[in-house]
């Protein structure tokens, strides 16, 4: 009886020699057609893991969260964005003589804010080219108001033939009401009413 055969080149009949072996080539075995029924497939060999689709999932799910939830900005920021928006006004207000707007907003109730008025109207029958920038500095909360430090530079033109009256300073401003700033009291070195007094 013929011995029993390994796995290798004496797994083939004996009319195969070792030679004849190693030169066979992976081309003479053809390629097993694709059936979609049957499992096991060798063309379903590369299919990942429950796991490893759940982890992608929940990654792709956490960093699109982050990138569109930003961090939202802290109180004091959004208080001094709201502020220097009003400032905003009252320089263009300012620069374009338009009463109405300035006084807007400002507190009615304010009686400190008299002479404040008195100075727009006053610098604005000079009809000079203005220039207004607010910068602010500072903010203190208290507990019924809150006050900025600000810094403020100038210039005034009233004729071509003039050079500009230009000025700097730096003024407290008190505000009430959060949500909609408005101003109830000026202290300090204010823009209004400086063109008026360089006469």
């Amino acid at each position: 009886m013929p011995k029993p055969c390994k796995i290798g080149p004496d797994f083939w009949p004996c009319w195969f020699h070792r030679r004849q072996w190693n030169e066979i080539s992976l081309t003479h075995f053809p390629a097993l057609p694709y059936n979609p029924h049957v499992k096991n497939n060798l063309h379903e060999t590369n299919r990942t893991s429950p796991f490893s689709q759940v982890l992608f999932l929940f990654l792709l799910f956490f960093f699109s969260s982050c990138a569109s939830s930003p961090q939202k900005p802290s109180p004091v920021v959004t208080q001094v964005e709201r502020i220097q928006k009003v400032l905003d006004t009252f320089s263009k207000a300012y620069q374009n003589r338009d009463e109405n707007l300035l006084f807007s907003r400002l507190d009615s109730e304010a009686k400190g804010l008299a002479l404040i008025r008195e100075a727009v109207l006053a610098d604005f029958k000079q009809k000079p080219t203005v220039s207004l920038v607010f910068e602010i500095n500072r903010v203190e909360t208290q507990e019924a108001s809150f006050q900025t430090m600000v810094h403020w530079e100038a210039a005034w033109k009233k004729s071509k033939n003039r050079d500009p009256v230009k000025k700097q300073g730096e003024v407290i401003l008190v505000w009430i009401n959060p949500e909609k700033p408005s101003l109830v009291e000026v202290r300090g070195d204010s823009p209004f009413g400086v063109i008026t007094r360089s006469q």
